[in-house]
């Protein structure tokens, strides 16, 4: 409720709009009536004999100024309506993106479990789809319609049963209006639902990249792609929301003149062929009372059941996110894992693990596909959760570390590079600044100068190609801690071979795996550890 209740003003104006709409919604039904029925009744008045004799009379004088007081009502009625059934409208755009881009403000996308990231994921890419989930939308629009048809017809039939002739005539109109607004309102709701799909696609990817960020100390940069997502899509969403708004309100405006000249027409008609002394404006303005106090009580309804569904929307967020007062990590001077036992749900697969990480050592872990050797990166890095304190960070305990600050030490790439909308260029330096020299430097190295200045859009790059641009990425905003998964898997025997080399070379801590390493290549590192 703290996103529905934080902009007081926008909230309190809306509810005073909507009350002010259903206010003179029903005076124009009772202006109009009234004078109607007072034309009617002073019909001999406006005979062209009276008027050229009795021109000047008081009681024709005040009966005209009776006339113009009431036409005025009426069109001021009409236009109060118009104006803030239109702010209405407007008001719960405004409130449904401002809620929409709070969430996006609020999440945080550090230390998080892979599995409470997953929850994240689905709860950001879902929330358009809740909010603008159309099934339950339309179900309870149609329930309004029948609830407020259903008790203004018994209404009616109270109060005079020869009013139920008068009513079917409204409803054809209504209906007839309805399947005419129909097809443009529907053209409007596809092109939300096409966004949302793009949308949700495009988020699905980003989040791919998570890694990327996290570990080149560029959440920032990510949560400002995110947002970038967001933007688009809320811009995409607000240009068809506001057509779905004015078709909305031509739809309502329609509704009303048919409510009023339907009633009245209908009313003069009936009045003229009977003896009853029953007000037209009385009738007229009980009945659309009646219509209006309906429509109230189902949309109550309508609210009731969109705010549990964003109540559900917002238990999505409620993420358990990792304790971040842990021990700060400035540098890593040493991993040491002791009596590890690797497990996945129940299944053991690997125990008694033990080895030692120093500073700026050469790690490899080789072994068989399915042996668990990402998933233990994953715990040693912290991105899966330990659940027991075998794993040591400069003998502490990773439990008890700042993850954050351990992470800042860390270059992550795996076998799945990422890369995101825009040039090669910005995919290597991120948001950092360019410094040529190193940019030159790293392209030579890994001959990516005929794609640096291509763009991701447009091209389309080879396995090998986007895991020379990571690696690229990775060189740019180098680390002490690197965390290779198979990331240099696709790339020809020739250029990794340089590359593993340059690595070896370098003063980094280093803990790999790798399939297609040599057994020339294995002697070139410190420990192989073999799951």
């Amino acid at each position: 409720m703290r996103h529905l209740l934080k902009n007081k003003f926008l909230f309190i104006s809306t509810v005073s709009l909507k009350i002010i709409a259903s206010i003179s919604a029903v005076a124009v039904l009772y202006i109009f009536g009234n004078l109607f029925n007072e034309i009617i009744v002073n019909s001999n008045l406006l005979t062209v004999e009276n008027l050229k004799s009795n021109f000047l009379s008081t009681e024709l004088y005040s009966f005209r100024l009776f006339l113009w007081l009431f036409i005025g009502l009426g069109f001021g009625s009409i236009a109060l309506f118009i104006i803030s059934a239109k702010l209405v409208n407007y008001n719960i755009n405004i409130a449904n993106n401002s809620l929409l881009l709070t969430f996006t403000k609020d999440l945080e996308f550090s230390n998080l479990d892979k599995k409470e990231l997953a929850n994240y994921k689905s709860a950001f890419t879902n929330i358009s789809v809740h909010i603008h989930e159309k099934i339950f939308k339309e179900f309870y629009l149609a329930v309004s319609f029948i609830t407020s048809t259903i008790s203004s017809l018994v209404f009616i039939a109270i109060i005079q049963i020869h009013f139920l002739w008068i009513s079917v005539i409204i409803l054809i109109v209504v209906t007839a209006i309805s399947i005419f607004a129909g097809p443009l309102q529907n053209k409007a709701y596809q092109n939300i639902q096409q966004s949302s799909t793009r949308y949700v696609g495009d988020t699905n990817y980003l989040f791919l990249s998570k890694d990327v960020f996290t570990f080149n100390s560029k959440s920032n940069f990510f949560s400002k792609l995110l947002n970038r997502s967001f933007e688009n899509y809320k811009y995409k969403i607000l240009k068809a929301n506001r057509q779905m708004t004015y078709f909305g309100i031509i739809l309502n405006i329609l509704i009303v003149f048919a409510q009023s000249s339907f009633f009245v027409i209908a009313g003069v008609m009936y009045f003229s062929f009977t003896s009853l002394n029953i007000q037209v404006g009385l009738i007229v303005a009980i009945l659309g009372y009646s219509g209006t106090l309906s429509a109230a009580f189902s949309m109550s309804l309508n609210s009731v059941f969109t705010v549990l569904g964003a109540s559900k929307m917002l238990n999505a967020f409620k993420v358990i996110k990792r304790k971040t007062d842990g021990a700060n990590i400035e540098k890593i001077n040493s991993i040491n894992i002791k009596n590890f036992e690797l497990k996945s749900g129940e299944n053991i697969l690997q125990k008694d693990i033990n080895f030692l990480v120093k500073n700026n050592s050469k790690i490899l872990i080789s072994g068989q596909s399915g042996t668990g050797k990402s998933f233990m990166l994953d715990h040693l890095i912290g991105i899966t959760k330990v659940e027991n304190d075998f794993i040591f960070i400069n003998d502490k305990q990773i439990n008890q570390i700042d993850l954050n600050s351990y992470w800042k030490n860390i270059t992550y790439l795996n076998h799945e590079p990422y890369i995101f909308s825009g040039s090669v260029l910005k995919n290597i330096v991120l948001d950092s600044q360019i410094v040529q020299t190193k940019l030159n430097k790293i392209v030579e190295l890994l001959g990516l100068e005929k794609i640096i200045n291509s763009d991701s859009k447009s091209a389309k790059f080879s396995a090998g190609e986007k895991q020379k641009i990571a690696l690229a990425r990775a060189l740019y905003s180098p680390k002490e801690l690197w965390i290779v998964d198979e990331a240099l898997s696709n790339i020809d025997a020739s250029t990794r071979h340089k590359i593993l080399d340059f690595l070896l070379k370098q003063n980094i801590t280093l803990i790999a795996i790798e399939h297609h390493t040599t057994e020339g290549e294995k002697l070139l590192y410190d420990n192989v550890i073999k799951f």
